[in-house]
């Protein structure tokens, strides 16, 4: 920073070796970006750090440093010291010890950005401000706007089966979910109309998550809000169940995107969330 008080010498011992000293960058992301190692204190950096996937030694430098410091190396997330332990000697062994260890460094860096996604402000945002969205059970009244939009183009191309659905096949299909008590279909709306569709499939052990957005409502940037409602609307429904999960087609970006934005660990080819009475 710039009221460091050794700036002055730390900027020429850097000019002496050939390095660059930066002072209060305003490009520390791509900075972190093109970096492969990196030495800092153990403060809220760590958390900037492991959203970009940094490989980190994070020194002790404040008592409330430590269970954080300390819980993310139990995690194999970054290489943690106590600033006592930091002498010249022991830093230069740990970066000879991650600079000769490729393997090591991407898997640290894998590690952290599953952990760390950098969208926990939003999350927290989502949950503390009112939802938009409001959820109703679907009914018959809605069977030709639910086969419209299970047809579009858009929608096929991202659901497991991509063939066009018969009205005869939809509406056997339609009356058989809102039959059955083990399944959940519920429609999205908003002050500007319908938003979308979810449907949950209860478990012995969790819930099946399905979703998507009303053709004319793609591009929302809603697709979060009605998740959240969803999930909020099932914990009524089935206030037993553990967790949800969701499986996404590899080529499904969108989707997967979603669910990682919501708090959902991929896992043994599924998306997953603890909720209910087991978070």
């Amino acid at each position: 920073g710039a009221a460091h008080e050794g700036r002055a010498a730390i900027a020429g011992r850097c000019a002496e070796l050939g390095w660059t000293c930066h002072v209060n960058s305003s490009r520390m992301g791509p900075l972190m970006a093109a970096t492969d190692l990196a030495i800092g204190a153990g403060g809220s950096m760590v958390w900037e750090r492991m959203a970009m996937g940094l490989p980190t030694i994070a020194v002790i430098v404040a008592d409330n440093q430590r269970d954080q410091v300390n819980e993310a190396a139990r995690l194999s997330l970054l290489v943690a010291m106590e600033q006592a332990d930091a002498s010249v000697e022991a830093l230069q062994a740990q970066i000879r010890s991650l600079r000769g260890n490729s393997g090591l460094r991407e898997k640290m860096s894998a590690s952290c950005r599953r952990r760390v996604d950098g969208k926990g402000a939003v999350r927290i945002a989502r949950r503390l401000a009112p939802c938009p969205v409001k959820l109703r059970p679907a009914t018959e009244a809605d069977s030709a706007d639910l086969l419209e939009w299970r047809n579009h183009e858009f929608i096929r191309m991202v659901s497991h089966n991509t063939e066009m659905i018969s009205p005869e096949d939809h509406a056997l299909w339609l009356t058989g979910t809102l039959n059955n008590p083990a399944r959940h279909l519920l429609i999205g709306f908003d002050n500007d109309g319908v938003l979308g569709v979810v449907r949950f499939d209860k478990g012995p052990s969790n819930a099946e998550v399905s979703i998507y957005l009303a053709p004319q409502r793609l591009g929302s940037g809603l697709g979060p809000n009605l998740l959240m409602a969803g999930e909020l609307a099932m914990a009524e429904h089935w206030p037993d169940v553990p967790e949800i999960l969701a499986e996404v087609l590899p080529t499904n970006r969108a989707s997967r995107d979603l669910f990682l934005s919501c708090g959902y660990r991929y896992s043994s080819g599924f998306f997953r969330k603890s909720v209910g009475s087991a978070s």
